[in-house]
């Protein structure tokens, strides 16, 4: 782990903060994603994090590289592999913190993001919605907008009838519907 990482580890941790806070104090000041910076801010190496998880779980052992393949698939490069749901449940029991701690910043596409495609973490002023072009449905006229009669049962409702039973083609979809 580099010198500065565990400085400001320990610095952290010496004024009450926990790993869960730490974290995103690793990712903004070295840009670490966040399950590595999660692992880093327990101050474990990737064999560290598999000795505890090894300790934890006995019968499903893990090594340095599953960490590695883990981080390195969350890095954004073509190496590694997405670690599941359920491994990340474990992973969040291991470092004491949410699943979505881990996934911190992955997949952000809110306008209001730092990471989304403006990166500016300001709100994106909604667009003033276009006037309505919306006609309805169900015509009282028993025309389609375009002037054509209707001769579907699903559109035109008339509620002075009583509903008839049968088989016909609805003209708009081309498909048989009842009557």
């Amino acid at each position: 782990m580099p010198a500065q990482v565990l400085q400001v580890v320990y610095e952290l941790q010496q004024t009450g903060n926990l790993p869960h806070q730490i974290a995103p104090v690793l990712a903004e000041r070295f840009g670490y994603p966040a399950l590595p910076a999660m692992r880093l801010a327990h101050g474990w190496s990737q064999g560290d994090a598999a000795q505890a998880w090894n300790d934890r779980w006995p019968n499903e052992l893990k090594t340095f590289k599953n960490f590695s393949y883990w981080e390195t698939w969350f890095d954004g490069s073509s190496r590694g592999y997405a670690a599941d749901l359920p491994t990340l449940h474990r992973l969040a029991q291991l470092y004491q913190c949410a699943v979505a701690d881990l996934l911190a910043g992955y997949g952000e596409h809110r306008p209001d993001s730092p990471t989304s495609a403006t990166g500016t973490g300001e709100p994106v002023q909604p667009a003033t919605p276009p006037a309505s072009t919306h006609q309805p449905a169900r015509s009282p006229t028993g025309q389609h907008p375009s002037g054509r009669p209707l001769h579907c049962p699903h559109i035109v409702s008339r509620s002075d009838q009583a509903p008839r039973r049968g088989s016909r083609t609805c003209p708009h979809a081309g498909n048989p519907s009842t009557v």
